[in-house]
């Protein structure tokens, strides 16, 4: 509709009917003149055209005499990019670490002590990021429809939890219900998609790599084999928020998983590694180098070796009864062969 016009500063005075009101010699634009709309030879609607270089579209017979009506507000309505679907974008490789080596990191998004996500210093650049996300979105154009995007796609996101502009790519989740996620770059946290908060991915953004890199502790497993406890993800979660961490690397692209890298953590402030405090609380169990760290047995050893040392010292005869009150898993161990060793 840009060449839709009323007359000169679009005044009613330049709008005519022809004789008898027969839209014949209907006429819009400056000066009347006919070139910017025009209804062709016997008013049929096939010729209904618009602009100094018209374009023709077909009309049904109910078209016949409707006249376009621009846009509410054109300055909030959405555009298309004319390079409609994206162009492909391909982001820098990460910063490549080395095994054995340690560096200074922070946790920006944690599933469990298997997933979670970190930001590796000096590598991440992340300020730089935030601050050309930011200036990108203020002459970004949004996305009008679900329907332009499709997986692997990469766009501008505002985010849901802090209302800042990411760099974020496309996933889809489920099978039958497909829902459309956006996955935050250089945060790691998934998001389901909202398109209002949407805009098209601009080039510019593609100077740097992913500031958040996939990792994984080294050598832990869960407590128990139906997976990360909640109590567990609580712990992690705890220990690794909102402090300096010094991170080991000891595996690269393991083969068995998904993750980036497979470290080792340990707190700055207190010098603990993180999966020695969840294998303490028996939250999990560790295998890994800092064994040695930790400070005795866990709980779980305590109760076993006490409960042992109970049932070596108690004679038990079918004249007994019910035994399970001898058992006092409070009970310190005793002298028996389990203690020994644990003393040993």
């Amino acid at each position: 509709p840009s060449n839709f016009q009323f007359g000169a500063n679009n005044h009613p005075s330049n709008f005519q009917f022809g004789a008898n009101n027969h839209p014949s010699n209907f006429q819009f634009g400056a000066n009347n003149h006919p070139s910017n709309f025009q209804f062709g030879a016997n008013n049929q609607p096939s010729n209904f055209q618009f602009g100094a270089a018209p374009s023709i579209r077909s009309c049904d017979s109910q078209d016949l005499g409707g006249f376009p009506t621009p846009p509410v507000n054109p300055a909030v309505q959405h555009q298309q990019l004319p390079s409609f679907p994206d162009p492909v974008f391909s982001l820098p490789p990460v910063s490549p670490v080395t095994v054995g080596c340690t560096y200074k990191a922070h946790l920006v998004h944690q599933l469990t002590p298997s997933e979670f996500f970190l930001h590796i210093e000096p590598n991440h650049h992340i300020e730089e990021i935030m601050d050309a996300c930011n200036e990108a979105s203020r002459t970004g154009v949004r996305l009008a429809s679900e329907s332009e995007l499709s997986e692997g796609q990469y766009l501008l996101y505002k985010a849901k939890h802090d209302n800042s502009w990411c760099r974020g790519r496309i996933k889809y989740q489920g099978r039958v219900h497909v829902i459309k996620m956006v996955f935050l770059l250089d945060f790691g946290n998934p998001e389901k998609l909202d398109i209002t908060r949407a805009m098209y991915f601009p080039p510019q953004l593609t100077k740097w790599p992913p500031a958040a890199r996939k990792c994984r502790l080294a050598d832990t497993e869960p407590a128990t084999g139906g997976g990360w406890s909640a109590d567990a993800i609580h712990s992690f979660n705890y220990e690794m928020d909102e402090t300096e961490l010094e991170l080991l690397v000891t595996s690269v692209n393991p083969a068995d998983s998904s993750v980036e890298l497979e470290v080792e953590l340990t707190r700055t402030d207190t010098n603990r590694n993180i999966a020695v405090v969840l294998h303490e609380a028996d939250l999990a169990n560790y295998s890994g180098r800092f064994r040695h760290q930790i400070q005795g047995e866990s709980r779980i050893e305590k109760w076993i070796d006490a409960t042992v040392d109970q049932v070596q010292r108690q004679d038990f005869s079918p004249s007994d009864g019910d035994h399970s009150s001898r058992l006092h898993p409070d009970t310190p161990p005793g002298d028996g062969p389990r203690a020994a060793a644990a003393a040993a």
